[in-house]
């Protein structure tokens, strides 16, 4: 196999041993069953055009075509093959949000991706990911915010429609613990065989 070292066969302005990583890993993890995403390429039918098995026509196509140390490169189908026709340089946003598991959500009549509702809403995508990780849906994760953490965030009772300042202020009244009370607030489940949700605060409209 060729490695990095071997760039001087190459003419000068493709000897970028930034961009012969990029095409070595295209490569190996379409055609090499040792490569642990091949599972992932190559063992689910994904190859490389006979254009680009040579590195030289990949690299000169990169160049005219956007190429940045900063870009990775992307398959516009994540079913197709890497070739000219369906592959592009993208940056790692661009790229998270061609992703065939990326979860969608329609918020008004717009579809985006979590990535792009979290650019659209001003909040971190990390953020959004862990308020989902606790249940709450996606829709709510990024249109609705609390102003408290954990145990301190506001609660309501959904059956009988009390509001308390904290789960502790509501684990205090009916006798069980705080985490009881901020599991099931977090999940809609029930405490004390009632049904409990978190009170978040609505974000402002954006222009």
């Amino acid at each position: 196999m060729q490695r990095l070292k071997e760039r001087h066969k190459y003419p000068k302005d493709v000897q970028i041993p930034k961009l012969f990583k990029a095409w070595f890993a295209m490569i190996d993890r379409c055609a090499n069953p040792q490569n642990k995403w091949f599972k992932r390429y190559g063992g689910r039918g994904i190859i490389v055009c006979d254009e680009w098995k040579t590195y030289e026509p990949f690299a000169y196509w990169s160049l005219q075509n956007g190429y940045s140390g900063e870009m990775t490169l992307d398959r516009i189908d994540n079913d197709g093959n890497y070739e000219p026709s369906n592959c592009r340089w993208a940056t790692m946003k661009e790229q998270q949000n061609n992703r065939s598991n990326n979860r969608r959500v329609t918020i008004g009549n717009e579809t985006k991706t979590i990535s792009e509702w979290c650019d659209i809403y001003n909040i971190r995508y990390s953020t959004v990911l862990q308020r989902i990780k606790y249940g709450i849906d996606p829709k709510t994760a990024l249109t609705k915010i609390h102003k408290y953490r954990g145990y301190g965030i506001p609660v309501r009772c959904i059956d009988t429609g009390e509001e308390f300042r904290s789960s502790k202020e509501a684990s205090q009244k009916y006798g069980v613990s705080l985490g009881m009370i901020a599991r099931s607030a977090r999940t809609g489940g029930r405490a004390c065989g009632k049904r409990w949700e978190q009170i978040y605060d609505e974000i402002p409209d954006r222009d």
